[in-house]
This record gives C-alpha cells, structure tokens and sequence, in this order.
C-alpha cells in the first residue's frame, strides 16, 4: 500500500491478536472466508501493526505454531467436529486469552464466528476476577469483531435459521468493545440484534487486488498474459492455452448439486460448456475451486465430452497469474465478493456477472455517475442469457477490455485505500497508558513470582 503514511508510534507499540476460524493462504475459490482474512491480516501488518493470528488446527498434523509473510499463526486447538468439542473448543479459547491476552492491545475477533462467545467468555471471567482481586491490569485490551460477508454470505445470513445456536453468538457480539461493519446493510442487521449503535464502526476492509502490486500495474497487457500462461502450463497441464486462444475463468465453492435449491454458478459453467465450445472450439474454460461437488463437475464434463477444453486445477494460494492469464472472468455468486473477483476487478479483466444486489452494493453501482454498463450482466436463473453475455464478449474483446479498465478506474476510485487505511490504524491506535499499564502487570508479575520462590 504505497503513499499511506505509517503511524510510527503505532508501528512501535500496538499489538493486535486476531482469531479466525479459518485462516490459510490455499483459500482463493474453495475457502474464500480463508483467503479474506489471510489478506486482511496482511493488510494491517503493512500499516506497521504487529499482528498475531490464533487460529484452530483444523488436522492433527497441522504444526502449533507458523509463520506465514512474517506474521506468527498460532495453533494451540483443534477445530471441533461435533457438539460436545464445540464447547471444549471455545474454553480453549477462552483458557489462551486468560493466559496471553495481557500480551495484546486488541483483541480481534475476524467473522461474526462462535470465537466471538469465547472472547465474551473471557471478558466476563476477567471482569470477575478483578472484582476478586481488586486489579485492573487488562482492563485496557479492547476487543473487537469484525463483521464479513455481503447479503446471502454475510456473517448473519443464518441467524434466523438456528435461533437456539445464534441466541448465545448474538449476545455475545452485543458484548464487544466495538464491532466493524463495512456497509449499511449489515449495520441495520447488527443494530436490530441489539449491538449498541455506539459500537458500530462504519469501516470497509482492504479489497484484494487493492495493493500497488506490479502484476496488476504492467503496461503491456500481451506479454504479461503470455508469460502467465506459460508459468502456469508449467504447474498444471489442464491450464495449457495458446496465446490468441480465449480464456474464460470462474472461481468459486463446488457444492452438491442435489442439496442446492437455487441456481449455482458452478452448474451454470459445466451446463454451459458444451454450447460455448461448439461455437468457439479454441476456448477454453477454467474451473478454479474446490469441494463436494467435485465429482459432480468432472462426471458431467467427461460425460459431455468437453473435459479436454475444460480445466479443474483446484484451488490456489494467489490467483495473480490467474488473473493475468485470462480474457473474461465470470461472477455468480456473493461469497466470490470476499476475495477473488476483487483481483479479476482490479485487474482491468472483463467481467460477465450475474446481476445482483450484493454485487451492485459491493462496487457502488448504484450511484449515479456509475459505470454499469462496463459489466455484462445475465440473469443466473436463464442459463441463455448468460451464454448470450459471453458470447457478446468474447466477440469484441477490444471494446470488452476498454469498459473493463474503465470498471477497474471506478473500483480504485470508491474504494479509497488511503483513506481505509487512516481508519483502521485510528482504531488500533495505541492507548497512551499502555507502557505503564504492562509495566505495572510485569512488576507485579515479578514481585508474585519473588513472593512464592
């Protein structure tokens, strides 16, 4: 994030923890929640914020402890698989804070996730114990949760689904210090479940693709994709194009198809690739994601006959050679909002997407001065017309890649980096007791331990 001023006073002492359920960099298409907090947790590290990240072993062979980009990830729990280590799970929780918080200014909590009722644990245990002893030396560690996801994929889109479960998370988000939201829409959510409105921070989270990265700056559009797709022919065979052949890339979750009661995208993309390959047998179409309907997705492809055409490769750490190597970039759903469409948009690609309101809200389009016509829209429940809007793309890529670097132009414009920035260090800004406040809890540590011995 180059030219954003760096609070050297901020870079020296603010410490932040923060706990997410999932956090891993192989997240772009399968684990989308993963790959958002990977970069968020980047993001405030580049501001000059020391960061921590707890966050569950989700196998036994997953080391304790990492460091990933230079960022310590601790480990200590195993993720629950059912009801009874769920609780143990969040008194792991709860137990580590009680031991190492002290360590931290902030607490953060990434995703309106049940490590938010353990933080709330904590707070009350805390609070009890300098009732007790008559202390006060944590008292100054704010927590704070950060609320994700965008209409049908935010955080909260289920709580009315499982009231018995979300009743203990909803008073235990009420209980945090501050809560960020990044839109209205989840602010009106959050003031309804009763959070105080004088907690609620109106901030937006780093996009992905926002950074000066040099991928996304190269001037000569040609020679940065046919470098990319020779890389990327070297990793994995299914992702060998010819330079003028057209790419078409859809990332996202494979679901099971016989549990889904509205229409995918990735249904739509296997549904799709017979009918788009009869009229451009040079194309190519690249499926980047992963789960359940895995399966489902090669089954279908082998049994239309177009598995050759259409490459599988899984999910990726970064996706910038991805993005580079591709002509068009398909959006379907909401949960590709957290990571992957925010590099395809920042890139200049263009883009055929579904249009809906989560993505309408995510980019502004609904202001005035908006340049909606730069996206190729389609409905996901007519399968023809999104067929109609790739065609209408790939037959004038020219004029496809100009109203795609005219989206790219508008997207750095709404979202002002340097601005979000300047919010988020004001909210980690450190508190001017703290030096004396973690001397005075050391001092009183040593003069404990002197005690005893």
């Amino acid at each position: 994030m180059s030219g954003v001023p760096r609070d050297d006073r901020a870079k020296r002492d603010t410490r932040v923890v923060v706990l997410c359920t999932e956090f891993w960099p192989l997240g772009a298409g399968a684990h989308e929640a993963a790959a958002e907090a990977t970069h968020w947790v980047r993001a405030v590290q580049r501001l000059g914020i020391d960061v921590t990240v707890w966050t569950p072993r989700h196998h036994s062979s997953w080391p304790h402890e990492v460091t990933l980009n230079a960022v310590c990830v601790r480990r200590p729990a195993t993720a629950p698989s059912g009801h009874w280590s769920h609780f143990r799970y969040l008194q792991s929780v709860s137990n580590w804070l009680h031991e190492h918080a002290h360590q931290f200014d902030h607490v953060v909590v990434f995703g309106l996730t049940d490590e938010v009722i353990a933080v709330a644990q904590w707070t009350e245990q805390r609070k009890a114990d300098s009732n007790v002893s008559g202390t006060n030396e944590q008292r100054n560690t704010r927590t704070t949760a950060v609320a994700t996801g965008w209409f049908q994929d935010a955080d909260t889109a289920d709580w009315d689904k499982n009231r018995r479960v979300d009743k203990r998370l909803r008073r235990a988000v009420t209980r945090m210090d501050r809560v960020v939201v990044a839109n209205a829409w989840m602010e009106r959510q959050l003031l309804m479940s009763g959070v105080a409105s004088d907690r609620l921070h109106r901030i937006a989270g780093w996009d992905a693709g926002s950074s000066d990265d040099p991928l996304f700056v190269a001037k000569d559009r040609v020679s940065r994709k046919r470098s990319a797709r020779e890389a990327l022919a070297k990793i994995n065979s299914d992702l060998a194009a010819d330079a003028d052949a057209p790419v078409v890339l859809w990332i996202g979750p494979m679901q099971r198809q016989d549990t889904q009661t509205r229409p995918t995208g990735i249904r739509l993309m296997v549904e799709s690739a017979r009918i788009l390959l009869r009229r451009y047998p040079d194309l190519r179409i690249w499926l980047v994601g992963d789960g359940p309907g895995r399966d489902w997705v090669h089954t279908e492809l082998r049994a239309e006959g177009v598995r050759s055409s259409v490459a599988i490769p899984g999910t990726f750490t970064e996706i910038h050679e991805l993005v580079n190597a591709v002509d068009v970039a398909v959006y379907s759903e909401a949960c590709q909002l957290r990571f992957s469409i925010n590099q395809i948009a920042a890139a200049g690609i263009p883009l055929v997407a579904s249009k809906d309101s989560a993505f309408e809200a995510h980019f502004h389009l609904t202001r005035e001065d908006a340049p909606v016509d730069s996206v190729t829209w389609y409905d996901l429940s007519a399968a023809k017309t999104f067929r109609q809007s790739v065609r209408t793309v790939l037959d004038d890529l020219t004029s496809a890649r100009i109203r795609a670097q005219s989206f790219a132009d508008w997207v750095k414009q709404v979202r002002d980096v340097g601005r979000r920035s300047e919010q988020w260090l004001a909210l980690f800004r450190v508190d001017s007791n703290r030096e004396a406040r973690l001397g005075s809890f050391s001092t009183r540590s040593s003069e404990s331990k002197r005690h005893h011995a």
